[in-house]
């Protein structure tokens, strides 16, 4: 009465109740056989108690299955329900519009606010809500206010937070000395990326190589890498969690328990021409 694991729960009970069955009637067989050929009443005396200890267990048994029986069989014919795990489609490249153009354009185009001006061309990441093109810059590489690259040791490390307008929290520590930044990114239910709202920036070529980035289609996450330098735009995924933007790298895990991104970015550019 072993278990098949192809087989249902009741499918193999129901086996197994068949299997009772036939054991109980190979069992009074023997003992039919036993009794026919015992030579000695001692022998016979002794079949006989088997036989009623027998009996009475096969009848308790017998009668527990046949009570099983309807309960199996009713499950049996019961309708399966199917569960399949979700799929995702994989994301094709399409064509997105935008009402935005490029000369208007965040990225392409002259229509950048005063933030994002000032920090142009500096060799520095931040992190982008895209419905709103709000940033969070990861000073990794210390800039003095006329743009000039301080190369000497600053001595110190920062610590600082950030809160988006739809309530998307950050805390990062930030170590230029070392050439890294490690932080978390607290997702909420408002952590949904708009295709409208981003398309209010970004004008039709650039949208399309931004949406064609994302490995699925469906809903994703309003957060994206920004490279300062070369004004590239990497969209943070689940299912991406390693890559590479200009000369920094970028380990990304997402906690699922907790809503929140894990973050690691390092300044590691080629070390030889």
């Amino acid at each position: 009465m072993f278990l098949d694991p192809n087989l249902t729960i009741w499918e193999n009970l129901s086996n197994s109740i068949k299997y009772t069955y036939i054991l109980c009637i190979a069992f009074f067989i023997v003992l039919l056989i036993g009794n026919l050929t015992a030579k000695t009443e001692e022998k016979k005396n002794e079949i006989g108690k088997f036989t009623v200890v027998g009996t009475i267990m096969a009848i308790l048994v017998i009668l527990s299955s046949s009570l099983m029986l309807p309960i199996v069989k009713a499950n049996m014919s019961a309708p399966v329900e199917e569960t399949t795990s979700e799929k995702k489609e994989v994301n094709s490249p399409t064509q997105y519009e935008s009402s935005t153009s490029k000369m208007d354009c965040r990225l392409c185009g002259d229509n950048s606010n005063e933030l994002l001006s000032f920090y142009w061309g500096e060799n520095n990441l931040a992190v982008l809500d895209l419905n709103t093109f709000d940033i969070h810059r990861l000073e990794i590489n210390r800039y003095d206010d006329n743009k000039n690259l301080i190369e000497k040791k600053a001595g110190y490390f920062q610590t600082n937070n950030k809160n988006f307008q739809d309530g998307t929290r950050m805390s990062f520590h930030i170590e230029s000395d070392r050439g890294y930044a490690e932080g978390s990114i607290m997702l909420n239910e408002n952590s949904k990326l708009s295709i409208d709202h981003l398309s209010t920036y970004l004008c039709s070529g650039c949208l399309t190589d931004l949406m064609n980035q994302y490995f699925y289609k469906g809903d994703h996450w309003n957060i994206a890498l920004l490279n300062f330098e070369n004004k590239t735009i990497k969209p943070l995924d689940e299912h991406i969690t390693g890559f590479s933007m200009g000369d920094f790298i970028i380990r990304s895990r997402y906690d699922k328990t907790d809503a929140k991104i894990d973050l690691l970015t390092w300044y590691s550019p080629v070390r030889y021409e």
